[in-house]
């Protein structure tokens, strides 16, 4: 037997059937020779009692010494116990991140995530997990290619975040489901973007203008009445607009004076049926068949669409002259309220449905009036204490005693 050379190599002619020829001087390693004339490099060795075969690559692509310590490298570690071809095998049938992504929405997330968040999961799996690690093996993801589709997002810092942690979320499932080892989670010490708040505070006269204007849209009935209607019950209730949307009759309750809310965000809620709320909703529409408080618009046997209302609140804000803001800024301008009132913090929790607290602080705004009122008090204080020792320190005057 030859040593393989790159002479050797070329001078070995195809045959009917496969042809291999064996290097002299390191046994396993070898040349399969197919009838088409194509070369590949091989190592052949016994493992758990039955004898494999590795396939190392072309001849062409591989050059005969570089397939030599390939081959080295392969021995060596059939001596140690593993089985390279069976390791082969086993990750070709290994899970990729298209099938962790499709057994995350099945098994976990459409369980337990409320829909608005089911569809913002899907989405991101779609246009931003699929294209860029889908065809990876689950256990082959490391921390660098994480940070590299985190990276590639920085000018969407708050989608980027969301991004990584919806990956830190996945990655924890393959660990229990055994697709990966333990404490090897691929998201894990990524240092998240700083966000720009995206909610602004509403002045307290950008709230009277707008409800001036509500008031006028009213009168002239230049909003449908569901509309004006879920706005004021937004400011009224602290609630999200999806949460008001889907506000039932069924919800309120005479007896505890409360509204019942038996699926939101964070689970089942209760909120107080104050006077204000019970005024909103005894004078708007009851349909006869539609069981929700703020109607739909077209469709009347239905809920008030979201796409309908936010349309509406940009008209209201427009008229009102005042910027644009989402309508959570309501349910921002609604928790600082709530936190200005002097109320204990849990209540303040209670009142706008949170369940923890730092999910509670981030919706609370200073108002600037409250901040340079506090400047100007601690300054008029000063003051006085500085007059008051200037007064008592002054030296005594020639002549007095």
């Amino acid at each position: 037997m030859p040593k393989l050379t790159v002479r050797t190599v070329e001078s070995v002619k195809p045959v009917d059937g496969e042809r291999f020829v064996w290097d002299a001087e390191l046994p396993g390693f070898g040349l399969r020779v197919q009838p088409s004339g194509v070369r590949t490099f091989l190592v052949q060795y016994r493992a758990n009692g039955r004898t494999r075969r590795f396939k190392l690559g072309r001849y062409g692509a591989l050059a005969p010494e570089e397939a030599r310590r390939r081959a080295k490298r392969v021995l060596a570690d059939v001596s140690g116990g593993s089985d390279p071809s069976a390791d082969r095998r086993a990750g070709r049938g290994a899970p990729t991140v298209r099938d962790l992504c499709s057994r995350y929405l099945r098994d976990v997330a459409e369980l337990h995530s409320k829909p608005t968040y089911l569809a913002q999961q899907k989405r991101m799996v779609e246009k931003r997990l699929l294209p860029k690690l889908g065809a990876f093996k689950v256990a082959s993801v490391t921390r660098a290619d994480v940070a590299e589709l985190h990276n590639a997002m920085r000018e969407t810092p708050y989608e980027a975040n969301r991004v990584l942690a919806l990956i830190g979320v996945m990655f924890k499932h393959a660990e229990l489901w055994r697709w990966r080892d333990e404490g090897t989670n691929p998201a894990r010490l990524l240092k998240r973007y700083k966000e720009r708040r995206r909610e602004r505070l509403l002045s307290d006269a950008e709230v009277g203008r707008i409800y001036a204007t509500l008031a006028e849209a009213e009168r002239t009935v230049t909003e449908a009445p569901s509309v004006i209607l879920a706005i004021r019950l937004l400011f009224a209730t602290a609630c999200r607009a999806s949460e008001i949307l889907g506000l039932r009759w069924e919800y309120f309750s005479e007896q505890t004076t409360e509204i019942i809310l038996p699926d939101t965000k964070t689970g089942g809620m209760r909120k107080p049926l104050t006077a204000e709320v019970r005024r909103l909703v005894d004078k708007s529409e009851r349909i006869v068949g539609n069981p929700f408080v703020c109607t739909g618009i077209v469709d009347r046997s239905g809920p008030l669409n979201m796409g309908t209302l936010e349309h509406a609140w940009r008209r209201i804000l427009k008229r009102a002259e005042v910027p644009h803001c989402g309508l959570h800024a309501i349910r921002h301008r609604a928790a600082t309220d709530i936190a200005n009132s002097g109320v204990p913090i849990h209540v303040g929790m209670a009142l706008t449905g949170h369940r923890a607290f730092e999910t509670f602080r981030r919706y609370l705004h200073t108002e600037r009036q409250q901040v340079s009122k506090a400047a100007e008090d601690i300054a008029k204080r000063r003051r006085a204490i500085v007059a008051k020792s200037t007064k008592t320190n002054a030296p005594a005057r020639i002549g007095q005693r």
